[in-house]
């Protein structure tokens, strides 16, 4: 996926990769998150991986498991690191995790994504959506 935008200064078009999209959405919630050290721990990552993704010379670009895996350890919409959210004036993200509920954090990641893989038989996930429902309704 690549967005064009028009840079008035030099009067040259652009066009952003992908990769351009998620580096610049990753240092958004960087920023949400106070500090890089911050977000890698968020995402169970050490910071040197994430200051090849998005530090001032990044030499890695974040592919498409990583991006969805960040998507998933920050609450945000599948495909939400691949839109281009630079125009928009208020980008919601959640809270980070409080301590003490970091564990059970790890526990629905870990539960999200085998749902993703359909590593879960439908009875038991929807079980699960039934106990996401009445602690939603309490």
């Amino acid at each position: 996926m690549v967005i064009g935008y028009f840079d008035v200064i030099s009067d040259n078009y652009h066009m952003k990769s992908i990769y351009e999209i998620r580096r610049e959405n990753a240092k958004t919630l960087v920023s949400h998150c106070g500090n890089m050290a911050t977000f890698a721990s968020r995402i169970d990552r050490v910071q040197t991986q994430i200051s090849r993704l998005i530090g001032k010379n990044p030499s890695r670009n974040i592919g498409e498991r990583l991006a969805r895996h960040i998507e998933r350890c920050f609450c945000l919409p599948k495909f939400w690191l691949d839109t281009d959210h630079q125009q928009a004036v208020d980008v919601k993200v959640h809270p980070a995790v409080p301590e003490e509920h970091l564990e059970l954090h790890r526990i629905l990641h870990t539960i999200a994504t085998f749902a993703e893989n359909k590593n879960i038989d439908q009875v038991t996930l929807s079980q699960l959506e039934e106990i996401a429902d009445s602690i939603r309704n309490s």
